[in-house]
């Protein structure tokens, strides 16, 4: 939204939208004399509410006004991005493990009330510390990371969440999964990970292994929420356990009984 001084002589303020594409930010300005924007005060935002937008529209010829309305949006923007940076990691900006346990909440919740099946991917990438952070530094460490996060949003469909919990190790949340789901995700990960393999050396020495569990809504009960991520973590360790060699991406779905074929995993804190 754009609201500028017009022409005639009472500088009232007109408004403007601007179409998604076309801007991505708003300009509040200020006319204290007629005809001149004598102050502007310049407000950042992907989008203000109809509540703002009336305010603006009824008060335009109050700069004071304006200059609290601005504030305040400034401050529920900082506000905003404060509890973006809490629930996302620094390196990649995908979700972090906080953001992660919050949206994989809300959709088992949706999941059990809606009756749907709800997917979730642990993978840890293989030979990455010796064979990238040790070999190629640890500057092409995090290049390989951001890459890797960059095929997982890739990979990912519109809906799914996507976080990385540290270090090497990665999660997935894919709301309304079909039998097909894991593997599809499977395989465009590894394709995207050989077109990349080709610009970067340091990502021909790694492979990834994942672990797939689901909660299903109206089978399991809403408590098992740690139960789905303790299978899912399961199976990861069960992929790890297979063979390991550049660019194989392997996926192992949950099975019963699966936690007593390897070993016992570690607390996580």
């Amino acid at each position: 939204m754009v609201v500028s001084m017009t022409e005639s002589k009472d500088a009232k303020l007109s408004t403007v939208f601007i179409g998604k594409g076309i801007a991505d930010e708003g300009r509040i300005a200020d006319p204290r004399v007629a005809h001149k924007a004598y102050d502007t005060l310049t407000q950042y935002a992907d989008a203000l509410g109809e509540d703002k937008v009336s305010f603006f529209q009824k008060h335009g010829n109050n700069p004071i006004l304006i200059g609290q309305a601005a504030t305040q949006i400034s401050l529920e923007r900082h506000i905003e991005e404060l509890g973006q940076k809490l629930d996302h990691d620094i390196l990649t900006d995908l979700y972090n493990r906080r953001g992660f346990e919050a949206e994989l909440t809300r959709m088992l919740a949706d999941a059990a009330r809606h009756g749907k099946r709800v997917g979730i991917l642990f993978l840890d990438l293989d030979n990455f510390k010796s064979g990238v952070n040790d070999a190629f530094g640890h500057a092409t460490g995090d290049e390989v990371l951001k890459i890797v996060a960059e095929l997982l949003r890739q990979s990912s469909r519109q809906t799914d969440v996507v976080a990385r919990f540290g270090g090497d190790e990665f999660g997935i949340i894919l709301p309304d999964v079909n039998n097909e789901t894991p593997e599809l995700f499977r395989y465009r990960l590894k394709e995207g990970l050989e077109n990349k393999s080709k610009i970067l050396n340091a990502l021909r020495v790694i492979g990834i292994s994942m672990g797939y569990a689901e909660f299903v809504g109206g089978k399991n009960e809403l408590k098992s929420e740690a139960v789905i991520v303790h299978k899912a973590d399961h199976a990861m360790y069960n992929a790890k356990a297979l063979e390991k060699a550049p660019g194989l991406v392997k996926l192992v779905q949950w099975e019963e009984g699966m936690e007593n074929t390897h070993r016992q995993l570690p607390q996580r804190a």
